[in-house]
């Protein structure tokens, strides 16, 4: 291939991250400058008119644009990876603001590959480009399609021989952290940008410089996201909100805010609670006092007691 849109990407993210750690540390100027050299070398990621690499589909006008997997848009697949959303993700290169982000929407509705193996990216991705209808379902499709073993490991083919797959697994979580919180390559904390609607779900992810942040949502809705171990920086917040937001530092309310997009300058070390005025309610996640078998569709996790008969005359308690 031409430039392929994966390489395009990778360079991109690496490179630099190549260059910042090189002149931290003082070392490796020759490779600096040959780095910033290819990258000034570097074109574009591909950018062509949907026709080109796709079938006319009712999403799609004839001048609506799209990522190409490489400057060779018409080139068949030698794979089955959606290469043109690479920079989406694992690259990080195309953030909520990025000029490219609608056009990586329209790309992910007409890839040409959907929950095509137990490692699709298609949850991860969806998350990224905000889309959470597509995450569940995408996750769904995948836990359908390949999840087969009870102990929630995947099969990637059907039938013997089989191997135990960790893949499937690995993009649920990951896509399940995405949901919760993004923080895109220019800073921005982008707050709950895919929470499937009707979800609730709660979970803790990790930004940079050892910041955690703690994410609630009700419903398919924001509700709370708690700041944990704040650095003494300016952040960048982006969330769903509409109204005002009270914040409250180490349990005490601070002041009140507008919400959506907003900036904010912790103090390091303190923790502090963004949540919509008069909004007291948390996800509730009642215990099960039984352990019991989970199932998605057609998809179990667990075996269901008893799983089988002892053999004739054997003693479970000397076993034990």
């Amino acid at each position: 291939m031409t430039d392929p849109a994966t390489d395009l990407a990778a360079i991109r993210a690496l490179y630099p991250a190549t260059i910042a750690a090189a002149k931290l540390l003082r070392c490796d100027t020759a490779l600096v400058a040959s780095l910033d050299a290819a990258l000034r070398r570097t074109p574009p990621l591909p950018v062509v008119a949907a026709s080109q690499v796709a079938s006319p589909s009712p999403a799609a006008l004839p001048a609506d644009r799209v990522l190409a997997a490489s400057y060779d848009p018409e080139s068949p697949y030698r794979n089955g990876e959606n290469i043109g959303l690479e920079a989406v993700w694992p690259y990080g290169q195309i953030g909520l603001d990025d000029p490219l982000f609608a056009i990586a929407r329209r790309t992910y509705a007409l890839r040409p590959f959907v929950d095509a193996a137990d490692w699709s990216d298609d949850p991860i991705q969806a998350a990224r480009l905000g889309l959470g209808d597509e995450v569940s379902q995408a996750i769904f499709q995948l836990v359908q399609l390949y999840q087969v073993y009870p102990n929630g490991m995947a099969a990637l083919v059907a039938g013997p021989p089989n191997e135990f797959y960790l893949e499937q697994a690995g993009v649920t979580a990951l896509a399940l952290s995405e949901v919760l919180a993004i923080q895109d390559d220019d800073g921005l904390i982008r707050v709950g940008p895919a929470i499937p609607p009707g979800w609730t779900m709660a979970g803790t992810v990790a930004l940079r410089d050892s910041m955690t942040i703690e994410v609630e949502a009700i419903d398919g809705q924001l509700s709370a996201f708690t700041l944990h171990h704040g650095a003494d920086e300016a952040l960048r917040f982006a969330t769903p909100w509409k109204g005002e937001v009270q914040i409250s530092e180490n349990g005490v309310p601070m002041k009140v805010i507008a919400g959506g997009r907003f900036s904010f300058r912790p103090v390091a070390g303190n923790d502090y609670r963004f949540a919509l005025v008069g909004n007291t309610d948390r996800p509730n996640f009642p215990s099960e006092p039984v352990p019991t078998v989970k199932s998605l569709g057609r998809a179990t996790i667990g075996l269901g007691p008893p799983c089988c008969a002892p053999p004739p005359g054997y003693d479970i308690p000397s076993d034990r």
